[in-house]
This record gives C-alpha cells, structure tokens and sequence, in this order.
C-alpha cells in the first residue's frame, strides 16, 4: 500500500500535468485565434480588391491569395474537433430596411479586421463607427445607439462577453453578433445562447456572410 506521501506526489505530479496540458490548450487555442484573424483579413482584402476593376496581374494575385487562405482555413478547422454548426444566427426576416438609416458598431483589437469591416459596411450604405477595446465600445455605446454590433469574441482588454453585458446596461435592442477564431466553438455557442447574443461568426469569414447577416437581423422583428 502506498503511504501518504507517496500519494502526496503522485498528487503533485498529475497536477503539475494538468497544469502543462491546459497552458498548452491556451496556447494552441490562442494560436490558432491569432491564426484566423490573419486568415480573415488576407480573405476579405482580397475580397475587396477583387471587386474593384484592376490590371490582370492583380486579379491573379488575389486568386492566389483566395486559394491559399481557404486551403488554410480547411486544415484550420479539420484541426479541431468539432460536430456543430459554424456559425448560428437565429430569427425569421420580416422586412426591409435602408442601410442609410443604420448605424453599425465594429469592436475589434485587430486594425486590420476593423478597417476591412468599416471599408466592406461603409461601401454597403451604413453609417459605421469602430472600437478597438471593450472599454471604448462601453464608451461608445454609452453615448449612441447602434442598430447592430460586431464584437470580437476575444478582447485584448476584456473578453467580449464582458462587454456585451455592460452594453445591454445601455443598448438592450441592438443586434449582436459575436466575431472568432477561437476553436472551442461548441463553447462559444452555448455562451451566445446564455448572453442573449444573436449569433456569432468565425473567422476567417466571407464578406458575403457579412452582408446578409447583417441584412438577416435588420429584417428581424424588434
């Protein structure tokens, strides 16, 4: 029979295990996160530049890029196990609505996924303000009214589910819609279910889905 102290570091030896695994769970997670932002960004500007007229060696270029980032998103995502959905958006479409009289907040710590979403919504019609902290779009929220708000589930000062409850302490009728790269997306799912979100939308994301998600929850009742 083990003694007390033999079982005492044995204790000490598994739990310094499982200390190892979750930093390395951490790390992959906040890797692969870090990975689908850029992967995001390359895809929409890309995106964007293939809407534009430009000269043929241009158009090629963003084919490359097209071709590699979606080859990369594929082996992102058979990386992780997961059987759900990747995105939920809830609601049935009931009208029309003028993008002119919209106002759209983008909260994200990533410049490059700000600026690609101000530059896809503002050439939509929407009146588009951005954040790039939880505490600004706080802020922001605190002294205007958004119709519809992209946040980035991963903040740098807080994560997005912080933010979002001390928004409804201000906006309770706006339409949120969590942005991620992280990969435990069963997680994320169950979050926006209990927070009241309306969806969320993984990176890297097409500008397509964007645009009718946004025009999805608009046409929503209120």
């Amino acid at each position: 029979m083990a003694s007390l102290n033999e079982l005492s570091e044995r204790i000490e030896e598994l739990e310094a295990k499982v200390h190892r695994y979750e930093e390395a769970n951490t790390r992959w997670a906040s890797t692969v996160n870090e990975l689908n932002n850029l992967l995001a960004a390359m895809k929409g500007h890309a995106q964007l530049a293939s809407m534009e007229p430009s000269a043929d060696k241009v158009v090629e270029l963003v084919k490359v890029v097209l071709t590699t980032v979606t080859r990369v998103q594929e082996l992102v995502r058979s990386s992780v196990s997961v059987t759900t959905d990747q995105e939920m958006i809830v609601g049935v479409p009931d009208r029309r609505v003028d993008p002119s009289h919209i106002s759209i907040l983008v909260v994200d710590d990533e410049i490059l996924i700000r600026s690609l979403l101000y530059e896809l919504l503002v050439k939509t019609g929407y009146n588009v303000s951005m954040s790039g902290s939880g505490k600004d779009a706080i802020e922001e929220c605190k002294d205007k009214i958004f119709d519809v708000i992209l946040m980035d589930f991963r903040l740098g000062d807080m994560d997005g589910v912080q933010a979002l409850r001390q928004i409804r302490e201000f906006q309770q009728a706006s339409r949120v819609v969590f942005l991620t790269g992280d990969p435990s997306i069963e997680a994320i799912q169950k979050t926006v279910q209990q927070e009241g979100a309306d969806g969320f939308i993984t990176k890297p994301f097409d500008l397509k889905e964007i645009v009718e998600v946004i025009k999805h929850l608009l046409q929503m009742k209120s």
